[in-house]
């Protein structure tokens, strides 16, 4: 049996000050309550049964738990939750929301120690947090994933994280490619990272993860430059090519691309169709399709459709790891383009095609 996952956007607000954050600038966003129900409805209307709330960060919203309710009650059989997690720490809210029917988190984390992740977050004392966040989920019987987007300060560092990860029982691990939008414009060259050299380091670390058992993933980044970790490439919306380089590879139809300031500031000179995966992964017509814009609808409530988890025992009671296609299911909504996302394409539309 085939599920699909939305997301859901609570609000804009955030307590951290990510230096990559795609969404700084944009329009501000806070539903009400009614308009949670209305959107659930809607959702479920439309077919999808499993549901992410996002934000900002979804844990500020003071509704957060009569949301997951809602979800509940409206027949979502998942329910998960994007956040940076420092907020699962206080009081007894993880072990709240998972006896109000949520089932994951997302939960994001950019390097080991607070040297790393609160120089990324902006926010002194949040990898503490965030770590404590974590350790209340698992305790609360939820899921836990991880995404870290990649930056040229944190890739030498992923192998030490990935092992920290396998230690505190996460189950899967993203690693993200960032996209020049929002915060990022103004720090582009301090901040992303020179793909040729930081990718190696991250694919060591996933391979030494995936060894230990976390089930691990990449988002963003070029076929060509992935190997055989190609196959672990989480679907996203194309980005931009290289003319010259890209045209008649055989991973184009599945392929991320580069950020088309990212092509536009270094070119396509790492990019090589040769070495490119021949024939996996494709992209299918729909998938295309949703990448390449969106109904107003969609602007409204931002969705995504991955394969269902229900039936890898997955649920709020027992803490039990999904496996892998329903890890690739979490994590394809992690980064779901959103309206900034959206309007940096369209600013670069036709750059590097």
């Amino acid at each position: 049996m085939e599920g699909r996952r939305a997301t859901l956007r609570l609000l804009s607000d955030c307590d951290n000050a990510c230096l990559f954050c795609a969404q700084r600038g944009g329009e501000p966003v806070a539903l009400a309550a009614g308009s949670v129900v209305e959107g659930l409805r809607a959702l479920r209307g439309e077919g999808f049964d499993e549901v992410t709330f996002t934000g900002g960060e979804p844990a500020r919203a003071e509704g957060l738990l009569d949301a997951v309710r809602a979800a509940r009650s409206a027949g979502f059989t998942a329910v998960g939750a994007q956040t940076h997690g420092r907020r699962l720490r206080e009081g007894a809210l993880a072990a709240d929301l998972a006896r109000a029917g949520l089932t994951d988190v997302h939960l994001s984390l950019h390097g080991l120690g607070p040297a790393l992740h609160d120089l990324h977050t902006g926010v002194p004392g949040s990898f503490a947090e965030a770590a404590a966040g974590l350790t209340a989920a698992g305790t609360a019987g939820l899921t836990v994933v991880v995404n870290t987007v990649l930056t040229r300060s944190n890739g030498r560092s992923l192998r030490e994280l990935g092992a920290w990860l396998r230690s505190r029982g996460v189950a899967g691990w993203c690693v993200s490619v960032p996209r020049a939008a929002g915060a990022l414009r103004a720090r582009f060259d301090p901040v992303f990272p020179r793909l040729g050299i930081a990718l190696p380091h991250a694919l060591r670390a996933l391979a030494a993860a995936q060894r230990e058992g976390v089930a691990v993933f990449l988002r963003g980044a070029p076929s060509c430059l992935l190997g055989p970790f190609a196959a672990r490439c989480v679907p996203d919306a194309p980005r931009a090519f290289d003319p010259g380089r890209c045209e008649g590879c055989a991973a184009r139809g599945a392929c991320a691309g580069l950020d088309p300031v990212y092509l536009a500031r270094f070119g396509g000179d790492e990019l090589s169709a040769a070495r490119a995966p021949k024939g996996r992964h494709r992209r299918s017509r729909a998938a295309t399709r949703r990448s390449r814009g969106c109904s107003s609808a969609r602007a409204r409530w931002s969705r995504t459709p991955p394969r269902t988890m229900q039936d890898r025992g997955l649920n709020g009671q027992h803490r039990v790891h999904p496996g892998r296609t329903a890890l690739q299911s979490l994590l394809r909504v992690l980064l779901e383009p959103h309206d900034a996302v959206r309007a940096h394409l369209r600013d670069h539309e036709g750059a590097g095609r």
